[in-house]
């Protein structure tokens, strides 16, 4: 009897196992659908089987269940998985980091200053953002370091559509790219090498800012 329950017992444990490993290749298999689906929209050539392959995809399901778990907490936003969702901590590292460096700039300008003029506006309460169209439109990048530009006619963008009343327009970043010196090197030698947005608000208020026409 006691040998029929032993034998019961592990037949069990087996049956376990084996459904445990069952639902765990069903969810890698998920994972590598997912996977070859990001691959396939966002233009990735990694091989099947292969140690770089592997590598992302590991990354990528790392990424994956962090997206899952913001929007099972809820709240009010959604993550999404784009195509960042495989990069290397190193690769982030190219991209990111400013660090600014030395103090603000000293030269002075005939424009007032946004600080003084703001205390004669009425203040709204409440803006939702989300309903201006500049909150909506979004610069791709690519292989180009000009993350100071993005982030500065971002802000411009936003703060001349709050204040004007006009169909909001988009500036030229492309401007400030290839015009904004830099010759201190501050977050880089400049362009899509690295910048500053210091030097980008720098340039617009001396100098003004064409449309991206």
């Amino acid at each position: 009897m006691q040998t029929f329950i032993s034998t019961a017992s592990m037949l069990f444990a087996l049956l376990l196992a084996a459904h445990a490993e069952d639902e765990i290749d069903e969810s890698h298999l998920s994972v590598v659908s997912a996977y070859e689906a990001f691959q396939a929209k966002f233009g990735r050539s990694e091989i099947r089987g292969s140690q770089s392959y592997e590598a992302r995809l590991k990354i990528f399901a790392k990424r994956q269940a962090e997206v899952e778990a913001q929007n099972t907490r809820g709240g009010s936003w959604r993550a999404e998985v784009n195509e960042f969702a495989d990069y290397t901590e190193d690769e982030f590292a190219g991209m990111l980091g400013y660090r600014r460096l030395g103090g603000w700039s000293t030269s002075q300008s005939s424009h007032p200053s946004p600080r003084k003029l703001q205390s004669a506006r009425l203040i709204a309460e409440s803006i939702d953002y989300r309903k201006l169209n500049s909150s909506s439109w979004v610069i791709r990048q690519g292989g180009c370091g000009a993350c100071w530009a993005i982030a500065a006619i971002g802000a411009m963008e936003t703060h001349a559509e709050l204040c004007d009343k006009r169909e909001p327009r988009r500036l030229s970043m492309h401007e400030l790219i290839d015009c904004v010196p830099n010759p201190k090197n501050c977050g880089g030698p400049g362009g899509c090498v690295g910048s500053v947005f210091d030097l980008a608000f720098q340039y617009v208020q001396d100098l003004g800012l064409s449309y991206d026409e």
